[in-house]
């Protein structure tokens, strides 16, 4: 049914406007024309959404799978104390978003892949533009706050076995 003709029900005409144009001296040939440009625009739409829809899919089924825990522990390296064995699997137990550990790649240093270990940003000392030393992503120079030792004291709090002494995570033997 065209949009002009006069079957086409009174609200829908001021819907789109085809009153004006009716009484601008619309003729059929421009009804066939509105019509058609009305539908052909919906399809578009359609189609417009159905790509954003599967690029969002996409994207987020994308960086789901490339961001996978690593298998096998983690040896952090470059503490005098000893290195820590840090073992991704038992953690996510108690941490299960990758986000609650690891925060986003900040603009000044953005990341080079999906999954960069925290020591290509964080360094000691701490290399411009990157402000947080090694040993602050993880805790102060006491050990008394920070990422990993403030978890591991809610965890305690909690009932749970979290180390919180220096020696339980830092140990020569690991490297």
């Amino acid at each position: 049914m065209a949009c002009h003709s006069p079957t086409f029900p009174a609200s829908q005409k001021r819907a789109f406007g085809v009153s004006r144009i009716r009484l601008a001296g619309g003729t059929p040939n421009s009804a066939r024309r509105c019509e058609n440009a009305i539908s052909g625009g919906v399809v578009k739409v359609n189609k417009l959404i159905t790509v954003l829809v599967g690029f969002f899919v996409l994207m987020t089924t994308g960086a789901a799978l490339a961001q996978q825990a690593p298998k096998t522990p983690n040896i952090l390296k470059g503490s005098p104390m000893g290195a820590v064995k840090f073992d991704h699997t038992s953690h996510l137990k108690v941490a299960p978003k990758c986000e609650t550990c690891h925060h986003a790649s900040k603009p000044e240093k953005p990341l080079k892949s999906p999954q960069e270990a925290c020591t290509d940003c964080h360094t000691h000392p701490a290399t411009p533009p990157v402000t947080t030393s090694v040993q602050g992503a993880f805790h102060n120079p006491t050990a008394t706050a920070g990422l990993c030792i403030d978890c591991h004291k809610r965890e305690n709090g909690a009932g749970k076995a979290a180390p919180t002494k220096c020696t339980e995570c830092h140990q020569k033997a690991n490297g």
